[in-house]
C-alpha cells in the first residue's frame, strides 16, 4: 500500500510557496502515523504502508485533510493511492472536489 504525490515547481512558485515547505507539511501529515516517506526524483513523495493493519486508515487520515486544502490541490500534480502495488491506482486528486469544504 502506498500513496504517491507529485508536485510541480511551477505551480508551487505560482502560488507563492516554497517547495521545501510544501514537502515538509505533507511529510509531517504522514509522519504522525509513522508512515515512511521516500522522496523520489521529479518532485514526488512516496509514502509506504508498514504492513500494519491500520495502514489503510492511516493513509486516508492523511489524504483526506490534504484534499480539503486549496494550497495542496493548487500545487500538486497528482495524488495516487495504491492499495496493492500491482493494481491500478486510485486518482485521489481527481476526486478532491468530493471532499472540499
Amino acid at each position: 500500500m502506498k500513496t504517491v504525490i507529485s508536485f510541480s515547481n511551477k505551480k508551487i512558485e505560482e502560488n507563492n510557496f516554497d517547495r521545501d515547505d510544501v514537502f515538509d507539511i505533507v511529510r509531517e501529515m504522514f509522519e504522525k502515523y509513522k508512515l515512511p516517506c521516500v522522496v523520489d526524483k521529479d518532485n514526488t513523495l512516496v509514502f509506504i504502508g508498514k504492513g500494519d493493519e491500520n495502514d489503510f486508515s492511516y493513509m486516508w487520515s492523511c489524504i483526506c485533510p490534504l484534499m480539503q486544502e486549496k494550497w495542496f490541490t493548487d500545487c500538486a500534480d497528482s495524488c495516487l493511492f495504491y492499495l496493492y502495488d500491482d493494481e491500478e491506482p486510485e486518482d485521489v486528486l481527481a476526486q478532491a472536489y468530493k471532499v472540499k469544504r
